[in-house]
């Protein structure tokens, strides 16, 4: 990604906390020391959706990215359980989304262990990315669910 598209993610995202309190948090391992002296392994956390094409703008979308070292070892899991925990408990969500690429089978995986159901009726194509990136597939999940899983 160049130094222009970057700066812009930021500039979203930092403006997502501004105003809601919440956005893509940075996910550190404790056992490096942590705050802010850990292991840098990705970003997880809460925003509104505004992916162009998207026919639900405005609703709570859960994410992530871990560096490729850091897969298979439950770090995206306990990071977006905390931060469904947060989006229920906290901002007051009704119902969570993800949103994915179509060829992001391991995105896929992981909203599957979150209990999130997959919801072909909201699938829709991102037009600022071409396909395949752009084709994106949806899943959600309501607090309702989620609190029954953690009983």
């Amino acid at each position: 990604m160049d130094a222009g598209k970057v700066a812009l993610f930021e500039e979203r995202v930092f403006g997502f906390q501004e105003r809601l309190g919440h956005t893509f948090w940075i996910v550190e391992r404790k056992a490096d020391g942590g705050h802010l002296s850990g292991a840098l392994l990705g970003f997880c956390g809460l925003k509104v959706i505004d992916a162009a094409g998207a026919a639900f703008p405005g609703e709570m979308e859960i994410g992530s990215r871990m560096r490729d070292d850091a897969w298979g070892q439950s770090y995206a899991k306990e990071a977006a359980a905390a931060s469904l925990d947060a989006g229920f408990d906290r901002f007051g969500a009704a119902e969570i989304f993800a949103i994915t690429n179509i060829e992001n089978t391991a995105s896929w995986g992981l909203m599957a262990r979150l209990g999130m159901v997959r919801r072909e009726d909201l699938d829709f194509v991102d037009t600022r990315f071409d396909p395949p990136m752009g084709n994106t597939i949806v899943h959600s999940i309501s607090a309702e669910d989620w609190r029954k899983q953690l009983k």
